[in-house]
């Protein structure tokens, strides 16, 4: 800059809004711009020539030392990001820039340095990540987001549920569009609700259809909660069925179908993508589904073989079932029985 320039280093300096530092190789703040002391909340005539313990609290300033003890040993610059809480109780994301600087004859005489609040970048991030969880299984997310793959995945065992509304069709046909999809989504957001507590995972709605799984992700069926997931799912639907026939006229009666074995799983387009899963366990669950009756549990054989020594359920046979493009299933109905009614010997 011409030396005629009525503009100095230090009107600059103080022009940025970006917070700025020196620092001796002791910690002690040497001089700082109008920014950083807004940020510390600190006058800047107190910040000028006092140790890190006076500006900043205890246990952030012996973080800030060991800091500068590395940036010491090293050399070069440093890059880190923080949460930190302000004297005001302000939560601020802060991505710290540190710089070693050197005199002539090489040795340390400086620390400057420069940060940026990204408090707002990270929360979009955050907000971001959130929606993808909301939208995909958390082990996808967190797989896509250190690799950027996105493998389709053998699942050995899986256990697969498909609940369909009876009759729904008639009943949407005589409806507004807008008491369907409330009704549903008030449902649909309760099963979400029980499916997240057992830890299983939501696949995906297919108009009046809920397609839930587990053993996805654990490397084991999770038979027993998804037969819970179920039992509950009907029974919350047994305990609305008064109000909702008085608010609708429409039953709410469900069929519920499960089966277990392999699957594969995956990411399905590139746009408004849907995490997937396809093979014969899946087409057979859907088939246990249609074939079985309002308010009641069908599952197949493997299904009853993996809980017939878990207490509390009782499995009625219903024999080889037709079903449509498949051979005959053998299928039972599931039920709960109840605690005090549970033989124990």
């Amino acid at each position: 800059m011409p030396s005629s320039s009525p503009i100095s280093l230090r009107d600059l300096i103080e022009a940025i809004p970006v917070p700025i530092y020196v620092k001796d190789v002791h910690s002690n703040y040497v001089d700082c711009n109008r920014a950083f002391a807004r940020y510390q909340g600190v006058p800047r005539r107190r910040i000028i020539g006092s140790p890190l313990q006076k500006v900043h609290p205890r246990k952030m300033a012996a973080y800030y030392r060991r800091m500068d003890e590395r940036l010491l040993r090293k050399g070069g610059t440093q890059v880190y990001e923080f949460t930190n809480v302000t004297r005001r109780f302000a939560r601020i994301d802060m991505a710290l820039h540190k710089a070693l600087v050197k005199g002539r004859d090489g040795r340390p005489v400086a620390i400057v340095g420069t940060g940026f609040d990204v408090t707002e970048h990270n929360d979009l991030e955050r907000k971001q990540h959130d929606l993808l969880c909301s939208i995909l299984p958390v082990p996808v997310v967190q797989q896509y987001a250190s690799s950027g793959r996105r493998p389709a995945e053998l699942k050995r065992r899986a256990t697969i549920a498909f609940l369909d509304f009876v009759k729904f069709s008639t009943y949407a046909a005589r409806r507004s569009p807008a008491s369907v999809v409330g009704t549903l989504e008030g449902l649909f957001a309760e099963f979400d609700v029980i499916v997240k507590r057992h830890g299983l995972e939501k696949l995906k709605t297919i108009g009046d259809g809920y397609l839930f799984a587990g053993g996805l992700f654990t490397g084991n069926y999770q038979v027993r909660q998804t037969a819970q997931v179920a039992v509950e799912m009907l029974a919350l639907l047994a305990r609305r069925r008064k109000a909702l026939r008085r608010a609708t006229g429409y039953g709410w009666e469900a069929r519920i179908g499960i089966h277990a074995g392999e699957v594969i799983s995956g990411i399905i387009g590139q746009w408004r993508f849907l995490y997937d899963v396809w093979g014969n366990t899946v087409n057979v669950a859907s088939r246990l589904e249609g074939a079985s009756e309002p308010d009641r549990i069908t599952v197949s054989r493997k299904v009853r073989d993996l809980l017939r020594n878990v207490p509390g359920y009782r499995f009625i046979p219903r024999g080889m079932v037709p079903v449509k493009n498949m051979d005959p299933i053998e299928m039972f109905f599931l039920q709960r029985v109840p605690q005090d009614r549970v033989h124990h010997g």
